[in-house]
Order: structure tokens, then sequence, then C-alpha cells
């Protein structure tokens, strides 16, 4: 797991921040409507700004996004309570209330934009690409003529062109870059580190008598989640199997060298003959290579479907490691690129749809499934915790389950995920039990010394160490002397990093180019600190070495210019629109009225379970003509804190890029160019193309 966080670094830095420092981005791409939202479940209001209302199903995607992020870095599959309880939910909050400010701002221009610039815009989408990423004009008609509610989809188009103009044009002045800030740029980046760190965290030792008097007041909060059980049917969204994969099969199973076929066959040319070297069967290992360790060695299995196309392993020889234990196979795959075309998926999507709806006015199941040639199953009981659903892929369960628990009924519906389309409904509920103290207990010591690091008194603890450490400390091994009563851990980078890397190898949870930033103009041995880490946790830093490019590896990063660029931009773009975001809600929240269901956040996000039902407030309000709330007085406005930190615009720049509306910061009046007229572009009330 260490060594694939270490490999995609980069990209789980980019998550990182795009949820704790960047946490809105205004998407243009697919509307709701074209979903199809008549399979939705009934959605509620949880919020609402002026006219703008805040529905359940955006925040809840909000939260599940949180989830598979902190899933996708290794971590825990967390509940919506535990993200209220560590303040993402209120983050959350925030930049939805955020979004409809500036969507309300938005709607005061009355800027309208041409259909047939919404149309152009929507033929720019995958599902209307060919392979060579061309426009597909039968796709095009064919979706046309399906569609019915073209208002819905217009109103989605037209909204998100209009926001990214509007966005665009407020941060086009920061589309400059400097070319001495671009060269101080390039070598910072390249700028290498090593260094020795702690964190300073206080032990928590609750009694045995604290952690049962936690349980026995609290004992609703234990109540294991609500389970249920699905009836399915699963359409695959699986490329066809090429004819040369069943031939491969057979010639490698006839005796012909599997490095041979894989080296004239493979799509993967490195390594040579397909080597996989000697793999490990792992807790997080994609679905499509679990065959290879069902092999006996010499084996060669089916075609497999995966990520890329199709795959076909063969088990050349195992061994157990003397140090692991460990069963490990020394691995050969043959790939054969394979996709599934627009078109195709289009029409797979289709079907599904017309399936549910059919089942949705009553025709039996299991006709529909012979019909469609598709298994009529059941999955086991599942949670909002469960990794593993039977008869629900692996990269599919955290859709499949998201959608399923969360449902309001127990209607069909299509839940279209990565690799399949599934066509599900909820059979049977259950109430999550109350587990025994003695199966609760290590529940309880989390929870309490997760509250314990809440309180006031803690953190002044924590406070006080790191004030004694800043002054007292010359060296980081000098805390375990000093401070014996920590029990700090020192630890040390193996290899240097960058600032663009990331630590989380060594379980440091800091970001580089805050480290980075710290050390600047320090000497090896300089200690700096504290500087929070993303779960609020007090780390300081030695430097043990610092290495300094050379002008040759400069000049040999040139190809690196034009990205540092763009980032320099967007990270003035950010800059600015946080800062047009700060002045946005000192404005209108004097002015625009808000309110929250107090009682539906409660009931999504589990607070107050136990207690009375009838002290849950229901609703707050910020009426007009009122002064906008601080981050002092957040609590009026009903949890939704309007500080200056954690803005809503924070990543507008990294997806106007995307949008295809503004592309260019350089220009003074992006925004309002980006809006002439494509050129013989048909609307869509036109299908044939």
């Amino acid at each position: 797991m260490q060594d694939w966080m270490h490999k995609h670094r980069r990209i789980i830095m980019y998550f990182i921040l795009v949820f704790i420092c960047v946490p809105f981005v205004f998407m243009f791409g697919m509307p709701s409507s074209c979903g199809g939202r008549s399979q939705e479940v009934q959605d509620r209001i949880v919020a609402q700004v002026g006219e703008i209302p805040i529905m359940e199903s955006e925040f809840r995607r909000s939260l599940d996004r949180a989830i598979a992020m902190r899933r996708g870095q290794g971590g825990e599959t967390h509940t919506y309570r535990e993200l209220d309880q560590d303040g993402t939910v209120q983050r959350v909050l925030e930049n939805l209330v955020d979004a409809a400010l500036v969507r309300l701002l938005d709607a005061q221009r009355n800027f309208k934009v041409d259909r047939d610039l919404m149309s152009a815009q929507m033929q720019k989408w995958d599902m209307f690409q060919n392979e060579n990423g061309e426009f597909n004009h039968e796709a095009w008609n064919e979706w046309v003529g399906s569609v019915t509610r073209w208002d819905e989809i217009f109103e989605d188009v037209g909204g998100g062109i209009t926001q990214q103009v509007f966005l665009s044009t407020v941060s086009a002045p920061s589309g400059r870059v400097l070319s001495n800030n671009l060269e101080e740029e390039l070598k910072a980046d390249h700028v290498k580190l090593r260094v020795k760190f702690a964190k300073i965290e206080p032990a928590i030792n609750p009694t045995e008598e604290e952690l049962r008097a936690h349980y026995d007041q609290n004992t609703e909060m234990y109540r294991l989640p609500e389970q249920v059980k699905a009836e399915l049917m699963v359409l695959s969204l699986a490329p066809p199997m090429p004819e040369l994969a069943t031939q491969l099969v057979e010639r490698a199973r006839s005796g012909e060298d599997f490095a041979q076929l894989a080296n004239e066959h493979s799509s993967l040319s490195e390594p040579a003959g397909g080597e996989m070297g000697w793999r490990t069967e792992e807790e997080f290992m994609g679905e499509h290579l679990k065959p290879l360790f069902a092999l006996l060695p010499g084996e060669v299995s089916d075609p497999i479907p995966g990520p890329t196309g199709y795959f076909i392993y063969k088990n050349e020889e195992e061994r157990t490691n003397e140090e692991t234990g460990l069963r490990e196979v020394f691995g050969r795959q043959i790939v054969l690129n394979a996709a599934l075309s627009a078109e195709e998926r289009t029409a797979r999507e289709q079907k599904a749809d017309e399936f549910v709806g059919r089942l949705q006015q009553g025709e039996e199941p299991q006709s529909v499934a012979t019909e469609a040639g598709l298994a009529l199953t059941a999955t086991n009981f599942f949670d909002n915790r469960s990794t593993e659903i039977e008869n629900v892929s692996d990269s599919d369960v955290l859709t499949f389950r998201s959608q399923v628990v969360s449902a309001t009924d127990d209607a069909w519906k299509a839940i279209k995920s990565r690799n399949n389309i599934y066509l599900a409904r909820v059979l049977e509920r259950k109430q999550g039990e109350i587990p025994a103290f003695e199966e609760a207990r290590e529940s309880a010591v989390e929870k309490v010394v997760a509250e314990r690091k809440q309180t006031d008194g803690y953190k002044e603890e924590v406070k006080t160490y790191t004030d004694r450490i800043k002054e007292e400390v010359s060296k980081l091994d000098d805390i375990k002397t000093q401070f014996p009563e920590l029990n700090a851990s020192i630890g040390e980078t193996a290899e240097s990093f960058s600032r663009k890397d990331s630590l989380f190898q060594y379980q440091v949870y800091v970001q580089a180019s805050e480290i980075h930033a710290a050390l600047s103009d320090s000497e090896p041995g300089a200690v700096v600190g504290p500087l929070t880490g993303f779960l609020g946790d007090a780390w300081f830093f030695e430097l043990i070495e610092r290495q300094e490019p050379t002008p040759e590896e400069l000049a040999s990063f040139e190809g690196e210019r034009e990205e540092i660029k763009n980032r320099m931009k967007q990270t003035a773009q950010y800059e600015m629109l946080a800062d047009f975001t700060k002045d946005l809600r000192e404005r209108m929240l004097a002015s625009v009225s808000y309110t929250q269901d107090t009682a539906l956040l409660d009931a999504i996000l589990g607070r107050n379970e136990g207690e009375d039902e009838t002290a849950t407030s229901s609703e707050g309000e910020v009426g007009e003509g009122e002064p906008a709330p601080d981050a002092s007085s957040s609590e009026e406005v009903s949890g939704v804190d309007v500080s200056e930190t954690d803005t809503v615009a924070d990543t507008t720049a990294d997806s106007t890029q995307d949008s295809g509306v503004a592309e260019d910061a350089d220009a003074g009046d992006a925004g309002e160019a980006a809006v002439a007229e494509p050129e013989e572009t048909p609307a869509p009330e036109s299908p044939a193309q």
C-alpha cells in the first residue's frame, strides 16, 4: 500500500488539496437532467440561500466524495457522523452556501446564453465522441430523439456556462506571470529536503469508568448503522472481448511460450515478456488482478475484464517469502486494450433506464431479467461501512452502497457505476443493533479520545507543549529527553522530497509545500514548528539536508515551465476568487436570507441519537436586513460558519480550463468573449445532423 501511495503521491496530494484547500468547483458538463430525474429518490431541501435551495442529494454527494477521497488515500471508510465530528460537514455546507451566493449574484446580471452555444457545448461531451475524438452525429441524433425535458437540460447547461463566464471574468486579471517569478517557482519546485519529524500529541488514557460512563450515557451513539438487503440485476459496461483473447489463451495452454505471445500481442510492451515480477495478494488489489492468485504454477487464466481491456495471466512460479511468510507469485500478463464505444455505452444506459421504467410500473422482476438475459440476484445485508457486498463488483461498492443505503424508498433504480449498471431495489431493512460494551469498547476509546481532543483543555495542553518545545528544543531528539511524558516518536525521511511530493508513506499528514516554506531560508539542523497537519495535529521538523538544483538541471526542466506558468495562474486565480468570495459573503449575507433544516441535517448526520427529539430545533434563519454573521456568531446561522477560511470559489481556477469557456486567462475580457456565436451549430430541437 505504501508503495502505491508513494508512486501516486502527486495524484493523492491533488485530491487532498482539492478537498481541503480548494473545496468547491463550478463544474460544467453533463447536467443532472440527463440522468433521468424520474429515477431519483424524493429530494429534500437541507438549506436555502435566498431563492437558491441546497438539496439533500447534492449535500450527500459532497459528503460521499469526501469519504471516497479518504478511502483513496488508504484510510478507513468514514460515516457521516464522523465527518460531522471532525468539521468536514461544516466545510461542505459552507461551500454549498457560497456556491448559492455566487449563483444569486450571477442571476442578477440576467446574462443569457444562446441555445446554439449550449448545443455546441453538449456536443463536446464524451458520449458524443468516437474513438478518434471526433463528433459522432449518429450518437448525437439518437440522444436528441430520446430527450423530452429540454428546458431542464438547458437550464442546467446554461447555468454552468454563465457561472463560468462570470467567474472567469472576475479572475481574468490573474492571468499574467512575470518571468522572474516563473524562474523562482521552477527552482523552488526542484529543491529537495530531508527532515526529521515529530508529532506533538499528549497521550489520552481514559479509564474504564470513563469509557463505561460514555457508553451508558450515549448508548444510541454506539448503535450500528441501518442495514439493507437489495435485489439486483447487473448490466455490464465491459467492452466486447476480442476474438484474439480466446485464441491466445488456447495457444498458451497448448504449450506456446507465454512470454513470446506477450511480446507479439500485448498492448503493454514493457516490461518485456509481460513480466509482473513477484506479487503478493493484497487487500487493496484491483479486482481484475485476483484471478492471478487463483492459478497454480504453470496455469493460464481465462481472459479477465479490467480497467483498460482484457487481461490474461500466467503463474510462472510461486514461493513463500521467508520474512513475511506470505505466498508470492511470479506472474506474466497479456493485456489487450479494449473500450466500449460511446454509442454502445449510451445504448446500454438507455436499455437500463427502459428496464427500470418497466420495473417501476410493476412488471415482474424475473420476467424482465429473463428477457434482458440478466441474472436476478440479491445482496447480503450491508450498511454504509461495508467494503464488500455480495454480487456487487468491489470497484462499484462505494457507488452502490451510497445510493442504496441513502434511498428513502424501495423503488427500482438504475445505479450507474464505472464498470456496471445495477438495476436495484431495497428488499429489506433492519435497524442496526447496539453492541454490548465489551464489543464497543474499542469504539468507546476512539470516541472519548476524539471528544477530549476537541476540548479547550486539551488544545491548551498541546499549545503549552508546543510553546515550550519551540523555546527550549534545539534538535528534535531532545524532545524525548526533555519531555519524556509525551512518548514522542522521532521519524526521518529516508529520501529527499520536493514540495510537490507527499509524506504519506511516513504517516506525516502535513503538506510538503508548508514544510518547504517553513525551512526555505534554513540551514541543516534548524527546527521549525509547530505546523498544523490535515487532521489538526501539531508537528515539528528538523532539516537534515537540502539539495539545490544546479543550473544544468534547471535547463533540463524546460518542459515544465508551461506547467508551472499555468499553476501560477491558477494559484493567482484562486487567491483572487477567494478574496471575491470573502467580499461576497460580507455584502450579500447582510441582505440575503438563509434558512437551514436542522432536523433534516440531524437525521442525515446521525446527530442527537438517543436524545429527546422534541428538543431538536428545525430551522435557523438570518432575515433580510440583518447583519451578516461572522465566525464568532456562526451558531446563529444554524452552524454555517461564514468565516474567512475555506472559501467556496477556491477551485474555479481548475475548472475553467475544462469547461471550454474563457480558456485564455491572459485576455482581460475573456469571460464576455467566450459567448461568441458558434459556427453552424444546430440546436437540439433539430435532431437531424
